[in-house]
């Protein structure tokens, strides 16, 4: 590697969830309708990042 360069590595685990409930409507709570939301997530990222860093421009003087 070189100072301008880097490697990253993310691992994130998101346990099982589940919620449940009435829908909400605009107009109130609909008892009929029941909402149920699942999520169980794992991602694994991995990365390279390289870094481009231009040269200062020239100073030119003029007299």
């Amino acid at each position: 590697m070189t100072p301008s360069s880097s490697i990253g590595l993310a691992a994130v685990v998101s346990p099982q969830g589940t919620v449940s409930g009435i829908e909400r409507t605009p107009l109130g709570p609909n008892p009929l309708r029941t909402i149920n939301l699942y999520l169980s997530t794992f991602e694994i990222t991995a990365g390279w990042t390289h870094r481009v860093e231009a040269e200062p421009a020239p100073v030119v003087a003029k007299y």
